[in-house]
């Protein structure tokens, strides 16, 4: 006995719209209705449509009771159960248009699993907003001629570094300085300071020398605060025909650290590095100030970064070279200025005047030549033959004018030349 096929007495709303039928689906109804015709066995038709003999048996009872819609799968139609809802979708989109416009999509995922537990794949993310037409903002511009990694493939063959000023906190320029090894594109070390400095490149030095190690090259895209700048010489310059170096460079020499200028064509910008990426994680977050941007970068944000972006070196085996043993890292990092010590065993620096006591090999160390360093923390050392003679408390720490304009410093060296004339006389007379 044949058993009666269910009919539905209602249909539901996916039930009542046309079908949308592939060339597959469409081939199956027609065999079927050829079996029910009589036309072909059954056998043949499951032959005909590639399956077997029992589920074409299940075919045909499907079809006789719900036409060609039995012949498709259950679930079409039907909203999948591991479907993102509604509500979230939503909220994907107001966060992205509004709290986090400045985002792109890779920092845009990060956010929203850190700050509101939405755990999406990044790929689930940009078809949620390229469906409705939200685009963002790329994650740095890659380097003109040529691809976002340097041609360094040893991790400590060259550390790039350098500063972005601009407004951050919307209370004056403010300068990011970085450290990033080029074979890898690691941040090795990253600060807020008032301005591009050569304090801030000498915190860079120590941080990325106390880290790592020392690198064999430091380079930029621009001379900035670490090469002198302008045509100036002074007289004991001329007459030694070498100009004295700058503060960072005699840091380096000291450490055995060469400096390049690099075109970007080579090797990516700091700002390319960290202008977006900094922007994105600033976003929604009360930084209103260096000091809290500091903190930020304390707590992991450094690591955030190197977890984005760092990649492994072509060449596993480290450049980096340890320093020697019983090396002053700090004196190296300070600011050098060369003293004479007075008739009254004191060192005069503007308005700051350091006492020498009598040490073990001298009682007076009057009009001898002494080394004075300012450290990064304000304090000062008098060194002697490379030896420590006194010590003055922090005071706040001032930048070195170095150089003139070039009129100016014709001027200069003029009247400085006529006075040597002046004073010495002259070899023709």
């Amino acid at each position: 006995m044949q058993k009666s096929c269910h009919t539905r007495t209602a249909r539901s709303p996916a039930e009542a719209e046309p079908l949308a039928l592939n060339p597959g689906q469409l081939e199956r109804i027609h065999y079927l209705q050829m079996v029910v015709g009589g036309y072909i066995t059954l056998r043949e038709a499951a032959v005909k449509i590639c399956v077997s003999y029992r589920q074409a048996k299940r075919l045909k009872k499907a079809f006789l009771c719900n036409g060609p819609r039995g012949v498709l799968h259950g679930n079409i139609g039907r909203p999948s159960r591991r479907a993102l809802s509604d509500q979230i979708r939503t909220r994907i989109l107001h966060l992205a248009r509004t709290r986090y416009a400045t985002l792109n999509d890779t920092q845009l995922t990060a956010r929203l699993l850190s700050e509101h537990g939405i755990g999406l794949s990044r790929e689930t993310v940009r078809r949620i907003l390229r469906a409705c037409g939200v685009k963002r903002v790329q994650a740095g511009k890659k380097a003109a001629g040529g691809p976002l990694l340097s041609c360094y493939a040893r991790e400590g063959l060259m550390v790039l570094w350098g500063g972005i000023t601009k407004n951050w906190f919307g209370d004056g320029a403010t300068c990011f300085m970085a450290a990033v090894d080029t074979a890898t594109l690691r941040c090795l070390a990253a600060r807020f300071f008032p301005e591009e400095t050569t304090q801030g490149y000498f915190w860079l030095l120590r941080e990325v020398v106390r880290t790592c190690g020392v690198p064999r090259a430091f380079c930029q895209h621009s001379r900035s605060a670490v090469r002198r700048s302008g045509n100036s010489w002074t007289l004991e310059e001329q007459l030694r025909g070498e100009r004295d170096p700058s503060q960072v460079e005699r840091a380096l020499r000291a450490l055995g650290a060469a400096h390049y200028l690099e075109s970007k064509r080579r090797i990516v910008s700091i700002t390319a590095l960290f202008e977006s990426f900094l922007a994105g994680q600033f976003e929604g977050r009360d930084i209103m100030n260096p000091g809290t941007a500091n903190a930020l970068l304390d707590r992991g944000l450094i690591t955030v970064f190197n977890r984005n972006h760092a990649c492994e070196p072509e060449q596993s085996e480290p450049a980096w070279r340890k320093l020697p043993e019983g090396f002053d890292l700090e004196r190296a990092c300070s600011f050098y200025y060369p003293a004479t010590v007075q008739h009254d065993n004191t060192v005069a620096l503007g308005d700051i005047r350091i006492d020498i006591p009598p040490g073990r090999k001298r009682i007076s160390y009057a009009k001898a030549q002494v080394e004075v360093r300012q450290l990064l923390d304000g304090s000062w050392r008098v060194y002697y033959a490379g030896d420590l003679i006194a010590t003055y408390g922090p005071t706040p720490v001032r930048e070195q004018v170095i150089g003139r304009s070039s009129k100016q410093c014709g001027d200069f060296l003029k009247t400085a030349w006529a006075a040597e004339l002046l004073a010495h006389g002259s070899d023709c007379d």
